[in-house]
């Protein structure tokens, strides 16, 4: 089975990026769309999921399976980023 004998990998979770529901009505989302959150240095695309959280703030693991926001954003929590539907 995948991550077999690597603890870390067999509890991995799928990288999300986090909306509150009225951010996500407002780009056209629903649960599971891909998402684009971009800077003038780069993009990444995740599924969405929809979260009770508040409106216009983006949430996404810094590190993680398909998301390294350092490395492809070059931006840290709290700067601001484009969100788009990818669909």
């Amino acid at each position: 089975a995948e991550g077999v004998g690597v603890p870390s990998l067999a509890r991995a979770r799928p990288s999300v990026v986090r909306l509150s529901p009225a951010t996500a009505a407002r780009l056209g989302c629903r649960d599971q769309d891909p998402v684009s959150i971009a800077t003038d240095r780069g993009e990444l695309t995740l599924p969405l999921v929809i979260t009770d959280m508040h409106d216009d703030v983006v949430w996404l693991p810094l590190n993680s399976p398909g998301s390294h926001v350092y490395r492809t954003l070059a931006t840290v929590p709290g700067e601001p980023v484009t969100v788009r539907s990818a669909r």
